[in-house]
């Protein structure tokens, strides 16, 4: 496995951007009292979340820049940033197991093996049950499931990782120099394994090791207000960040674009939100986004055969009119979310009338 020398160049890089990260939060004031609500603001990053990833899947029927693709791969790291930060925040203090991994079964596990069941049954294929039982484990069903056995893993580890105490600023950045390294270690494995083609290497695509960055990194900034973070306070993330981006192609598969640039677009998202929530959080717009977000465990299992059912014969009729960049490309985004979004409703309600759940509180990715 031959390892390219500027992989040491983007490391360094990255390892300085990372702790001035770290730097920038440890001057935030230390958050007070646990979450015990909702944030409407992280519901809005999750749904701008799944929306960029129904964009991602949507290349695939309609043209679609490489670079436009690349700037959307912020999406998976987000809902990791996203679940670390929230899971620390909500569990800061204390943290019932029980409770904990009962609320995961009903609300992702048990929901995550209903779609990939019935999908692995009606499989044309017809794969023996061993291939199916690995399918379901590893998210290889659809193809693209791999997320949420990927996620379930920072669950299952987060009862232990919260534990960790870094009160100490020395501590701090070499922890942090260890995951970023160890996350860029696993990424390139990855690549390496999956070198044949897609998916070729299921275990190391589901595997939770070259995302452990951006869970930690949304776990650790749980335990500051995020509101006093502005623009003057990240200049210096900003401007190192500019710097790296001119240094390396701003292009997906550089390992310094794959873990700097989700938590910077994670940052410059709190700060927009600072300086503009009290202009959008009110607005219909906002709460459809974060209603679309609240649903998003849902629009992500379903996305993909909406397009392959709906889309795809939709596309198939050729109708020019829509299927010129970007008409055709807006089209697919903009449908298969709705479907999607009408379908995670429909589905919301049943089950939590099966299970006697609020679909709203308790049944959220």
């Amino acid at each position: 496995m031959d390892i390219h020398p500027i992989f040491f160049y983007e490391l360094l890089f990255s390892i300085i951007i990372s702790l001035l990260m770290i730097k920038m939060l440890s001057a935030l004031p230390a958050r007070e009292h646990p979450v015990k609500r909702r944030l409407q603001f992280f519901d809005i990053l999750k749904g701008i979340a799944i929306i960029s990833i129904v964009a991602i899947h949507s290349s695939d029927f309609t043209p679609f820049p490489q670079l436009l693709k690349d700037m959307l791969w912020f999406a998976i790291p987000l809902f990791i940033i996203e679940s670390g930060y929230l899971l620390g925040a909500r569990h800061r203090e204390s943290l019932n197991t029980r409770e904990f991994f009962t609320n995961i079964l009903f609300r992702i596990v048990f929901i995550y093996l209903l779609f990939a069941v019935i999908i692995e049954v009606l499989n044309p294929s017809h794969p023996s049950f061993k291939v199916m039982l690995l399918n379901i484990l590893l998210g290889r069903t659809e193809g693209n499931y791999y997320f949420i056995p990927l996620i379930l893993q920072f669950y299952i580890l987060f009862p232990l990782i919260r534990r960790i105490k870094l009160d100490n600023r020395l501590l701090r950045y070499l922890s942090f120099t260890f995951i970023i390294s160890i996350s860029f270690f696993f990424n390139v494995l990855n690549f390496f394994l999956q070198k044949p083609e897609w998916n070729s290497n299921p275990y190391s695509l589901a595997f939770f090791g070259r995302f452990l960055f951006f869970f930690c990194i949304g776990l650790f900034a749980s335990r500051f207000d995020l509101s006093g973070l502005s623009l003057k306070k990240a200049l210096p993330l900003i401007l190192a960040y500019l710097a790296g981006a001119a240094s390396f192609s701003l292009h997906a598969r550089t390992l310094y674009f794959t873990y700097v640039y989700p938590v910077f677009v994670f940052f410059i998202f709190i700060i927009l939100h600072n300086i503009l929530r009290e202009k959008y959080a009110k607005s219909c717009f906002s709460r459809l986004i974060a209603d679309i977000g609240r649903n998003s465990l849902i629009i992500y299992l379903v996305n993909t055969i909406i397009q392959y059912s709906i889309v795809k014969p939709i596309i198939s009729a050729e109708p020019l009119i829509f299927w010129s960049w970007p008409l055709g490309y807006l089209f697919t985004i903009i449908l298969v979310t709705l479907l999607s979004y009408l379908f995670s409703k429909l589905f919301l309600l049943a089950y939590a009338f099966v299970y006697a759940l609020n679909p709203y509180r308790k049944i959220d990715k």
